[in-house]
């Protein structure tokens, strides 16, 4: 072979392989940034992950501590989503009403009573807007046919964002108030009716002394009349 051929031949060979070494070279790079990047971006989640995870923690103690106030308060709670269905039911709620929470969700709430007082509408109020919060004293007729006497406070119940998620009707059964308050005002209405007896016996009290008076100083008359028509009448000229 000639000498040129030769040489370039090496030349080609040479350039071959310095073309070969740096796409490796390249590719080993982007293989490296790769798994740079890949490694950065599998912290980021895991970071992310853990974030969430805490997170959720959180959320689960906040629900459960708030569960733990629902059961533990006497007041009876309902929530009520949009439709005005049940959503949940406190233990007192439960009690109270004589049902229990598998029973009223996802009922309306009108369908948990005989008589709501009105209640059912006060839901329909908020969840429309018209009210903020809805106050009333009723009395309600459960399922069973019991009556309770209820204040009952019925508000909006909205995500941090603005948007309703429904309402929180707060029920406070105040029957054994309202009964006490009952026989207060019955033991008033006697004393004013006493009071009011022992005023007229005290105006018919002298009326009834005249007469009592006047009938005793005519037995005494009457009796000395008798007693003088019982006397012998004297004869002047006998004497």
């Amino acid at each position: 072979a000639h000498p040129l051929f030769v040489g370039f031949d090496n030349i080609l060979e040479i350039g071959s392989f310095f073309a070969v070494g740096v796409l490796f070279g390249a590719i080993r790079d982007t293989e490296e940034n790769k798994t740079r990047d890949l490694r950065q971006l599998s912290l980021q989640l895991e970071d992310a992950y853990k974030k969430l995870e805490e997170r959720a923690i959180q959320l689960i103690n906040i629900q459960d501590y708030t569960q733990s106030i629902l059961r533990s308060i006497t007041s009876g709670v309902l929530t009520v989503g949009p439709d005005g269905s049940v959503t949940t039911a406190n233990p007192a709620a439960e009690r109270m009403l004589g049902v229990s929470e598998f029973e009223m969700v996802p009922r309306p709430i009108a369908l948990l009573f005989r008589n709501d007082g009105g209640i059912s509408g006060d839901v329909a109020k908020v969840l429309a807007g018209r009210l903020p919060l809805a106050l009333r004293e009723a009395t309600l007729t459960t399922s069973s046919g019991r009556d309770i006497h209820v204040q009952a406070s019925t508000s909006r119940m909205r995500a941090v964002g603005g948007t309703v998620l429904g309402a929180v009707v707060t029920l406070e059964d105040v029957s054994d108030i309202k009964a006490l308050t009952d026989q207060l005002i019955r033991a008033d209405r006697l004393a004013a009716m006493g009071e009011l007896t022992a005023g007229v016996a005290h105006e018919l009290k002298n009326p009834l002394n005249f007469v009592n008076n006047f009938a005793d100083v005519s037995v005494e008359i009457l009796g000395e009349l008798r007693e003088e028509q019982a006397r012998p009448v004297r004869d002047p000229a006998a004497e």
